[in-house]
């Protein structure tokens, strides 16, 4: 978090570069307040006189949602929706996947016989699939019958969710995604706005969410991300810790590579910089690195 404002008021007051044009993406809508709150109070600290207010705090899901208002065919009136009214709903409506063909191959165990059970059990299984942005037609035209009903499955999943005019955090970025891929006019248009994008405890994204920030990272790669992969907990919700892990690789004409030793929280913390992009990753387990301790303040020195 501290790297993240530092760098914020260092990009406003040193590169001039406009408050509006800053992303900062958190993992919860509180830490996004709380965000929020620092640099007003970090700003007010250096006597700013830009507008905090004007950079962008947010979940990269709120941020999908409101792309999605101004860009999609989705009504103004869509409404997201919770795990329990995402399970309820396919309840409901579990007589047009029961109708599947192979829907028999899928849901073997003895909890599956639960109509209920097996609700939260599609859940689940879309949920996954939505993460990794796949789409049903890739798996309805699979040879194998058990993943041809899955594709089949998810075409009715989507189809009642749409039916019911609902989107739940998963079909958000699967839809941006979409959007995206396949209206390039619209990504350039949020990359022209979104210059520098910073994301928080990125080791807590999954697949969707990292693919997205790579796409508006666009050709520019001014993209800036912190973490700790040993407090990578939400493994359950999605979350990859490999996309801490691999960031490097993803930006293969590295120009530095800086270890910071905060001795405040004895971590290492790792900062790569990568033509404008930029990797922070707590670790306590890669001792054998290269360290170069440097105090908070000389942060500036790489930012860019």
């Amino acid at each position: 978090t501290f790297t993240i404002i530092q760098r914020a008021a260092f990009l406003i007051q040193d590169r001039k570069v406009n408050p509006e044009n800053i992303f900062i993406a958190t993992f919860s809508e509180k830490a996004a307040m709380e965000m929020s709150a620092q640099i007003h109070a970090e700003f007010s600290k250096r006597k700013l006189q830009a507008d905090a207010g004007k950079i962008i705090v947010s979940t990269i899901q709120d941020f999908c949602t409101k792309i999605l208002l101004e860009h999609s065919d989705f009504k103004k009136r869509f409404r997201i929706i919770s795990d329990f009214e995402q399970a309820y709903l396919i309840f409901r409506n579990i007589d047009r996947f029961d109708a599947l063909d192979g829907i028999d191959l899928l849901f073997k165990t003895p909890a599956s016989n639960s109509k209920w059970k097996r609700s939260q059990e599609i859940c689940d299984y879309m949920r996954f699939l939505l993460g990794e942005l796949i789409a049903p037609e890739e798996l309805i035209s699979d040879p194998d019958v058990a993943i041809s009903a899955m594709g089949n499955v998810m075409r009715i999943y989507l189809e009642i969710l749409g039916e019911n005019n609902a989107l739940n955090h998963e079909l958000i970025l699967f839809e941006t995604y979409k959007l995206f891929t396949h209206n390039p006019e619209i990504l350039d248009e949020i990359i022209s706005r979104v210059t520098h994008i910073m994301i928080d405890d990125y080791q807590d994204t999954n697949y969707a969410q990292e693919q997205i920030m790579l796409m508006l990272a666009g050709d520019e790669n001014n993209i800036c991300v912190v973490g700790d992969d040993d407090q990578s907990v939400y493994g359950f919700k999605g979350a990859i810790v490999r996309n801490i892990l691999d960031f490097p690789q993803k930006f293969p004409g590295s120009q530095c590579k800086i270890v910071l030793d905060d001795a405040y929280i004895q971590i290492t913390v790792t900062v790569y910089c990568f033509g404008f992009s930029i990797f922070v990753v707590a670790t306590r387990r890669r001792s054998s690195r290269e360290k170069n301790s440097l105090r908070p303040g000389n942060l500036r020195t790489f930012a860019s």
